[in-house]
Order: C-alpha cells, then structure tokens, then sequence
C-alpha cells in the first residue's frame, strides 16, 4: 500500500485533500494504487470519517481517484494539469476583432442562497457572484456565470468588474490555478438565449470550470 504524507493541518479537508492530490501529482500515489482505508486515513489525519469521505469524494469527482464497491479507492490516470486561466478577449483579438464585454450582475451572496451553490465550501461562506456577457465587435458570443470565493480571494469585493472582466482581474490575482474542466453540449436556456440573442434551445458549447490554488477554492465558473 502506498504511502501518503501527513498533512501539516490535518483537520482541515482542504489540506487533506491537497495532500492527497500532491502524492498523486508527484507519482507518490500511481495509477492502479489503492488508498488507505477511510479508518487509517482517518487516524493519519487525526480527524472525523465523513471528512476524510468529503475529500475522497471532492477527489472523485474531479477524477483523481475512483471508489469501487469492495475494492477501496484507486489512483486513476491523470488526464489534467495545471494550466492558466484563459481570457476570451485574447481569441478574440487574434482574430482581429475588438472585445468587449458587459457586466450583467455583481453581488455578494451566501453559499447557500436558496439552494447551495458550491458543495465543497461551508454553507455560510461568502461569494461575490458575477453574471457578464462577451462580445466579438458587436456579437454576443459567450455568457459567463461566475462565483468567486471571498474567503480565499476577499480583494475581489473591491474590484471594478465594470471596466476589466473577471477572467482578466483573476489571471492578475490568482495566476496558475488548477482548473478542473468539464465540457458539453447544452440548449440555450431562456436567460442565456435572451443574452446570447439566439433561439431558446439553441446548441451551444458549456464549460464548467473550478479553479484552486494551495489548497484553497478560488472560483466556480459556466461559460455558455
């Protein structure tokens, strides 16, 4: 059984899950490995069972690891890394058309506003949530709906998303993050049909984006 490094806080899940994917990163923990039962996790770490769960979990779900029944929970191929953010506005110039973009929507919310927003964060964390739309001269060619973790990245409150775009101020504050992506085909709802000035039902391509850096959640985004 591979070994895995304690974690200098080990109550925290955030520390306990970047302890976990730095063994896989680094090859500590290779593909086919299996990991420690929850119950010696739990005593490595010096914690509770359902948050060594959340972590194995947060850790599946971003396909680091796979749980089998009766087979414990294995390293998978890694398939992502760690790359920047990427800014639209820099597509959009190479193609010799001018940016630009639109705030919709800039608020401070609770994490769990009606329904919970961001599973890995506690219920009474703080958001700003950020709704804007990009153009291509004058097309609108992407919506962006975006949650920014103040408790990690608190100097967003104070930024003037009217005149830079979120993606900008991020790659300016929160350069080289490890994105986790998920990309699909979705219809155009009625508010992204309404902001994209298209058919309600429309194909367009749907990029989920979670962005962390040093253990700590940056942002959650749904560009349409």
């Amino acid at each position: 059984m591979a070994k895995i490094p304690t974690a200098k806080k080990a109550t925290l899940f955030d520390t306990i899950r970047e302890t976990i994917q730095q063994s896989i990163s680094n090859g500590d923990l290779k593909p086919g490995d299996r990991l420690p039962t929850e119950e010696q996790l739990t005593a490595k770490f010096n914690t509770s069972r359902p948050t060594i769960n959340k972590a194995i979990r947060s850790l599946a779900r971003d396909g680091f690891v796979e749980t089998r029944k009766r087979g414990g929970t294995i390293v998978l191929e890694q398939t992502q890394s760690w790359i920047p953010m990427t800014d639209i506005s820099s597509y959009v110039s190479k193609l010799g058309k001018k940016y630009s973009f639109k705030l919709i929507g800039c608020k401070q919310i609770r994490n769990n506003e009606g329904t919970l927003i961001w599973s890995e964060l506690d219920p009474d964390s703080k958001l700003l949530s950020i709704e804007c739309v990009h153009y291509s001269g004058a097309i609108p060619i992407q919506h962006e709906q975006r949650v920014i973790n103040l408790n990690a990245l608190p100097e967003a409150s104070s930024a003037d998303f009217i005149i830079q775009s979120p993606s900008n101020w991020l790659q300016r504050n929160a350069p080289w993050p490890h994105l986790t992506q998920t990309i699909g085909a979705v219809g155009a709802g009625e508010v992204i049909a309404d902001r994209l000035n298209v058919r309600h039902g429309t194909p367009c391509i749907g990029i989920h984006q979670i962005a962390r850096n040093a253990g700590k959640y940056l942002t959650m985004v749904t560009f349409t």
